[in-house]
């Protein structure tokens, strides 16, 4: 609704559409083309109630006919993890920047270049500027959550160096 304030100011509850952001896209593993057909439905104004317990998302898909033909209808849809569950979109995305990371870690190593775990040039910094990254279209904001999941399974690790300057560093490693 645009422009008659007086029409919302009359109604005890409404509800707002609002598309699925390209950070929503993201978390959810879903392609920027995808990311049209998903939208949340928020309460804009939701008089006596109390706020909404999870973000009620919804999906507008294609339905095919006995005669033929499709339509359009929209569907409930769980945005992944709401359930508890990643959607096999997110897991293939998780599996994909995991392998972009080490496939950059090691061709540092075999060059002798090292990456840290923080810092303006950290790992995920500069890996996100490197080739790997640019073809399977992989962000910072991708391997920092990447780079954090490899150390808790135990495939990568800090290793302590001395630098040229005789100052102590730590740098990632793949084990």
């Amino acid at each position: 609704m645009r422009g008659a304030k007086a029409i919302s100011d009359a109604m005890r509850a409404v509800r707002m559409l609002n598309i699925m952001t390209p950070p929503d896209a993201e978390n959810a593993g879903l392609m920027e083309l995808e990311r049209s057909n998903y939208f949340r439905i928020d309460r804009a104004k939701a008089n006596y109630s109390g706020p909404a317990k999870k973000a009620v998302w919804r999906q507008f898909m294609n339905v095919d006919l006995p005669n033929g033909d499709a339509v359009g209808v929209v569907g409930t849809w769980l945005f992944p993890g709401q359930d508890g569950a990643a959607s096999p979109q997110r897991t293939e995305l998780e599996r994909k920047v995991k392998a972009v990371f080490l496939e950059t870690l090691r061709r540092f190593a075999e060059t002798g270049r090292a990456v840290h775990e923080r810092g303006p040039h950290s790992a995920p910094a500069t890996f996100a500027k490197e080739r790997e990254a640019k073809v399977a279209k992989v962000s910072k904001a991708q391997l920092t959550p990447a780079m954090r999941q490899l150390f808790d399974e135990g495939k990568i690790r800090l290793e302590e160096f001395t630098t040229g300057h005789r100052n102590r560093a730590a740098r990632i490693v793949e084990i």
